[in-house]
């Protein structure tokens, strides 16, 4: 499938002066169990759209992990960096006679996880410093997504799915997913084929600003939204559904923006999490959250309207932030002038 991406051109244009009060996090007194990770959906093998070279469904396995993943039992080993990219957070396996395991299920409104209605998990994250050169951001990512993963990974399991760490490439210069066919240049985008977040190493901003700790933080929460969106069957149900009615159609259009929200939301329930605990202080988490309300659909951008008004990434990222439970993140019910 597609790489799901936080926004093509990576970063909004130059912010105005009076960019408003930062969003408050609201956080939930008591935090039951939190969701988890990774996965994809089944394949259904429709041959490729021709807007997107290499879209095609893969036979849909699982991806291992410790405990057993269908038929298969797991090690967890790490690679390497090579040609400036490092992969993190995979898991490798061998067949054993595991019993089945969570899989996907292929459903918007009614997904099990939007049913389960559970929060994300008090996150304690301690991340390294952040720095802009390529080794320190995989040190900085790497940590982040871990800690993602463990808050998330409780109410993925309450919604008996699947629950595995997404993998992770800081690309300098372009990368060579099995999503972008041959190089995609993104600031940041999640490959659903190999379940991988890609995150760029570039050190500047289209606006000439340094790329900052916290929106950093909120672009990769939102990547992990899709990830999550690819372990509960979300994210193929939806392009299932925006391949039947065409890309750039109205339709289409629209269930990306729900699409790309609900990733929003997602990020904002992390962030509530994680925010005033071990590295994630009030001011972080406030930025992250600021900074998801900068991006999206700007007017006049000549783009294809497919991820929602900046003010309509700020809503949802603060509604996730506030109420932190994926019940309240179903964008896929949600009225058509708040998805828009």
């Amino acid at each position: 499938m597609p790489p799901q991406q936080a926004w093509p051109i990576g970063y909004p244009p130059p912010r105005r002066k009076s960019a408003g009060p930062v969003v408050a996090l609201v956080l939930v007194g008591s935090l039951v169990v939190g969701a988890g990770l990774i996965a994809l959906l089944v394949g259904t093998g429709r041959k490729a759209p021709i807007a997107e070279p290499g879209y095609t469904y893969p036979s849909y396995t699982g991806v291992a992990r410790t405990t057993g993943y269908g038929t298969t039992a797991t090690t967890t080993s790490t690679t390497g960096t090579t040609t400036g990219r490092s992969t993190t957070l995979r898991s490798t396996s061998a067949t054993s006679s595991a019993p089945p395991q969570p899989r996907p299920v292929p459903k918007l409104v009614d997904n099990p996880l939007h049913l389960a209605g559970k929060p994300v998990v008090a996150a304690n994250c301690n991340l390294p410093g952040f720095k802009s050169n390529p080794d320190a951001l995989r040190a900085f990512y790497g940590a982040a997504i871990r800690c993602m993963h463990e808050a998330w990974a409780p109410a993925m399991r309450a919604a008996n799915l699947p629950d595995d760490p997404p993998g992770l490439e800081v690309v300098v210069g372009k990368d060579n997913s099995p999503c972008s066919s041959g190089g995609y240049s993104s600031g940041a985008f999640y490959c659903g084929r190999n379940h991988t977040i890609y995150m760029n190493a570039r050190v500047e901003r289209n606006d000439g600003q340094n790329v900052q700790a916290g929106p950093s933080l909120g672009v990769l929460a939102h990547e992990y939204g899709h990830h999550v969106q690819s372990m509960s069957g979300i994210l193929g149900a939806a392009w299932d559904q925006m391949y039947d009615a065409g890309q750039t159609s109205a339709r289409g259009l629209e269930l990306s923006r729900r699409k790309e929200l609900q990733a929003s939301c997602f990020a904002g329930m992390f962030l509530a999490a994680a925010s005033g605990r071990a590295s994630v202080n009030r001011n972080l988490a406030n930025a992250a959250i600021a900074d998801l309300g900068e991006r999206g659909d700007w007017p006049n951008n000549k783009r294809p309207r497919d991820h929602g008004s900046p003010g309509n990434n700020k809503a949802w990222a603060t509604h996730g932030a506030k109420y932190n439970n994926s019940r309240d993140c179903n964008t896929w019910n949600a009225k058509a002038d708040i998805v828009s």
